[in-house]
């Protein structure tokens, strides 16, 4: 009975990782934003899903020095 619950918990926690990791995808490739760090966490019934973000500046061009 507990194994089942735990597997159980251990599923709906999967499944909130697996969405937040695609919209975290999705967040970063519009914002230009990059998630640095990701806690969940339970109260009640309630799932809490923080993050931390840092700014990512856009690649520069390499620039040739022999043209």
């Amino acid at each position: 009975m507990l194994l089942r619950e735990k597997n159980r918990k251990l599923m709906i926690l999967e499944k909130i990782r697996s969405d937040f990791e695609k919209r975290a995808i999705e967040y970063e490739r519009v914002s230009g934003l990059q998630l640095t760090s990701i806690s969940i966490s339970r109260h009640g019934d309630d799932y809490i899903i923080e993050g931390q973000e840092t700014y990512v500046p856009p690649q520069r061009l390499a620039v040739n020095s022999d043209l």
